[in-house]
């Protein structure tokens, strides 16, 4: 017999053999055959060897777990009609229903140390089938992305039941983790877990590297020719953009990328950590601090001005030294020929002047300029006065309109 008296965790599955001294008469041996529990006698079929010395029950269902059952043989009789002597029984308990006892982290841990925490562990209430709670593990990141990682069952002390997640790389900062183990978990009786288990934890902030980001230097409109930006959303350089540095955990890897502006063109990199690159995104390991700086120069290509005017405007036009490329603006009824838009040097400011109608009542000249000011490049511009200057960093245009004085 493959089952001894007071077996425990046995597995629900488990198939009891019966292995006899000669053949058997099989229809005794069904017969004399019961396994019976709480509920009564554990429905099952009887297989054999060729031979009738060997029969093996499997139950049609599993045992119930954690469970005493009684097998028992009686009045068995062998072929020649010979009856078997006394009654063969064995108790036996099936195994438990597996369950997590704890984890590490805790479920519901902050401030998890980046630095020192590289694995997880559950701890099991009972043992488990090692394979199947290997693959039934998996941990996700804050943004729902599986963690690198190797699974492995053991005996923590040969003797405590724990799965193992050791991670493939450190953990990042300020971020929450979920830790699952889903049903396909067994125990080593074969019992699988009742409900899935997660649990989740935090970590604090872990040792950080700066980066720090410059644009155009070379040029005298810093930030006007071009942006950098970094692909983890917290590095945004050049044009409206003012974030020029910022903290990122040991190891992260960055990737910078440098967009010239309309008006501007990219010319390489500088810096500590890219200097004499020249491709328009870099890749970098923040290992310690480190720098890079993106060079931008105006473009040689002239940039459009379109100027409108309101009524009461007898002309505008471009002042030295805003000759731009000819022909200049000369712009309103008064001017022959009238020219009312032109190419300028992305690198140069355009001065215009207005000149009123002598029909006109008193009052101011307002402008309106589509990003003129160096702050916000691409924002529109108010100002007030006969004259207003405008930078080419782009395509622009301006209108301007009489508002008469105040009666």
């Amino acid at each position: 017999m493959n089952l001894v008296d007071l077996a425990t965790n046995v597995p629900t599955s488990f198939a009891i053999t019966l292995q006899f001294s000669e053949p058997m008469d099989t229809a005794s041996v069904e017969a004399g055959f019961t396994v019976t529990g709480p509920l009564g006698p554990i429905a099952g079929t009887m297989a054999w060897d060729a031979e009738h010395r060997t029969a093996t029950f499997s139950p049609v269902a599993p045992y119930p777990p954690s469970t005493t059952f009684l097998a028992a043989l009686a009045s068995a009789r062998d072929v020649a009609g010979n009856a078997m002597q006394g009654t063969w029984q064995a108790h036996f308990t099936t195994a438990a229903v597996p369950g997590v006892d704890h984890t590490l982290p805790a479920n519901g841990d902050a401030n998890v140390s980046v630095q020192y925490t590289l694995m997880v562990k559950i701890y099991f209430l009972t043992r488990m089938d090692g394979p199947s709670v290997e693959g039934a593990f998996s941990l996700l990141d804050g943004a729902g992305l599986p963690v690198a990682g190797t699974a492995a069952y053991y005996l923590e002390d040969g003797l405590l039941p724990v799965l193992r997640f050791t991670l493939a790389s450190p953990f990042a900062g300020l971020t929450t983790y979920t830790g699952t183990l889903t049903t396909g978990a067994r125990s080593e009786g074969g019992v699988p877990l009742v409900n899935p288990y997660s649990f989740t934890f935090s970590t604090g902030l872990g040792p950080q590297a700066h980066l720090t980001v410059g644009n155009s230097p070379a040029t005298l409109w810093l930030n006007v020719f071009g942006r950098v930006t970094d692909d983890r959303g917290r590095i945004d350089c050049g044009g409206a953009g003012t974030a020029c540095g910022a903290d990122y955990d040991v190891g992260t890897v960055v990737t910078l990328t440098a967009q010239a502006a309309p008006a501007g063109v990219f010319t390489g990199w500088t810096g500590d950590s890219c200097l004499g690159l020249t491709a328009t995104s870099v890749t970098l390991t923040l290992d310690v601090a480190r720098s890079c700086t993106a060079v931008f120069d105006y473009t040689t290509v002239p940039q459009l001005l379109t100027v409108t005017y309101g009524a009461w405007i007898a002309s505008v036009a471009t002042t030295p030294p805003s000759l731009g490329v000819p022909p200049a603006i000369h712009c309103g009824p008064a001017e022959s020929p009238s020219v009312c838009e032109a190419g300028f040097s992305a690198g140069l400011p355009v001065d215009l002047s207005v000149t009123l109608d002598a029909s006109a009542p008193a009052g101011t000249p307002r402008w309106i300029c589509s990003g003129d000011d160096l702050a916000t490049p691409g924002a529109t511009v108010t100002t007030n006065g006969s004259t207003a200057r405008v930078w080419m960093t782009r395509p622009k245009s301006c209108n301007v309109t009489l508002v008469p004085a105040a009666p």
